[in-house]
């Protein structure tokens, strides 16, 4: 029996019938995605990333009726769905992951992303509550930040002693020999021009662009979104099958002489509160993107106008949360892409 197992799961047959992860449906020996659900994983990923808490997540979901769950949302249902590989198209069986034959409704880019932002709060909650065992923290400031200006390559840190005393450069891969034999770090082109960067001159310049952008945050661009591709018929169905419960309590109130009005009443909210957020989802407007994230970047903003005077560590936890990536060229000529 467990080879049969292993083996549909190596053929990308599901596992899980009765139980389909949010957002499918089962379709014979496959999965096939539910449009109205699946745009509601779509949402608690982009939440999250954009800042949102989980317990915010779950609030919002649920204020809005617990569209498409028959039960309220719970902070372990949400954090199961951001980090479950079934929506990346992805089998898992017996601790190994394999490719399923049903489509994705995250894309890994994103998924990867989610992953990392999920252990970077960990680890900020580990630090916040003074706990012993506490996830992996890179030890340099601007580790898995630089990308190369020349060739896109990330940057990789170089620690050596000088003169008794220990100093950081960070070199590109493409232009670092001993580099160019392995496969730590992707070599995009082996005739890049990138010399070098120290560490000592590359961190303040990091750090005294924060606090410009501190002292200065109307300077932030906030980035407009387009409008959201949304399965219009999949929401106009559940919005029919919303009506219809309205329709039905409405004629079981009319008709019946036993009825317990209190829980008539809280059903009707229920499903009024339903139909409002699908009719809203029905005419999407234009308006500026990532705004919780945007204010989580400014709440941020408004208490570092002294990130220089603060400890190596605290400017560190800054720096990760504030910035995409940086882009390296010669002479220390940087361009700071912020997270947001």
């Amino acid at each position: 029996m467990s080879m049969g197992r292993i083996g549909r799961a190596k053929s990308g047959k599901i596992m899980e019938f009765n139980n389909p992860a949010f957002g499918y449906e089962v379709d014979g020996d496959s999965y096939k995605i539910d449009p109205l659900r699946a745009e509601i994983v779509k949402r608690i990923y982009k939440m999250y990333l954009s800042g949102t808490s989980i317990n915010k997540i779950k609030e919002t979901l649920n204020d809005e009726g617990h569209i498409g769950n028959k039960k309220n949302w719970s902070d372990t249902r949400i954090r199961y769905i951001l980090s479950n590989t079934t929506y990346l198209g992805k089998i898992r069986y017996d601790g190994k992951t394999y490719d399923g034959k049903f489509s994705p409704i995250i894309d890994e880019k994103t998924f990867n992303k989610t992953q990392n932002e999920l252990k970077e709060r960990q680890t900020a909650t580990y630090k916040r509550f003074n706990m012993k065992l506490r996830p992996f923290q890179s030890k340099y400031m601007l580790s898995g930040l630089l990308r190369c200006g020349y060739c896109g390559a990330t940057l990789f840190v170089n620690s050596y002693v000088y003169n008794g005393k220990r100093k950081l450069r960070y070199n590109c891969p493409s232009t670092y020999k001993s580099m160019q034999k392995t496969r730590t770090y992707k070599i995009m082109d082996p005739n890049c021009p990138f010399k070098l960067v120290y560490a000592k001159d590359l961190e303040p310049a990091v750090i005294n662009e924060i606090k410009n952008l501190a002292l200065n945050p109307q300077s932030i661009q906030k980035p407009v979104k387009k409008k959201p591709d949304i399965d219009m018929e999949a929401i106009q169905k559940e919005l029919a099958k919303v009506r219809k419960q309205q329709q039905r309590l409405i004629d079981l109130y009319v008709i019946s002489d036993d009825v317990n009005i209190d829980n008539i009443s809280k059903k009707s909210a229920d499903l009024k509160l339903q139909e409002e957020t699908l009719k809203k989802q029905l005419a999407p407007l234009e308006e500026p993107d990532n705004d919780d994230k945007i204010v989580a970047f400014n709440e941020i903003l408004a208490q570092i106008k002294d990130i220089d005077s603060l400890d190596y560590d605290k400017q560190k936890f800054i720096v990760k949360k504030l910035i995409k990536k940086i882009d390296v060229w010669n002479d220390n000529k940087i361009k700071i892409h912020w997270n947001i």
